[in-house]
């Protein structure tokens, strides 16, 4: 099954925390729909002034995700997502 690119990074603990695992994706609005279920979620995506879209969420054993990929661009657009609105992202699967 195709999933696109994801990036996966162990970061040093955070606030007293074990670790943090950073994800970086394709399409963030896609993956928080569909892993929004599947984990608490700590922070629903927004867009960051350093120029990501960001989400956070504890999965099943307690671990912090943080998820992140760029902002999402307009249908037509040139891709590069410079000065442009977000747009709804595409749904995909876990597995």
């Amino acid at each position: 099954m195709v999933r696109g690119t994801i990036k996966i990074t162990l970061d040093c603990p955070v606030d007293g925390r074990e670790a943090c695992v950073s994800i970086h994706v394709d399409d963030v609005d896609a993956y928080y729909r569909e892993w929004s279920s599947k984990g608490a979620v700590l922070r629903a995506p927004q867009d960051e002034e350093w120029g990501a879209r960001t989400f956070d969420l504890l999965d099943p054993s307690g671990n912090t995700l943080f998820i992140m990929g760029p902002f999402p661009t307009e249908p037509g657009s040139d891709g590069d997502g410079a000065g442009e609105k977000p747009a709804g992202g595409v749904g995909t699967s876990l597995r």
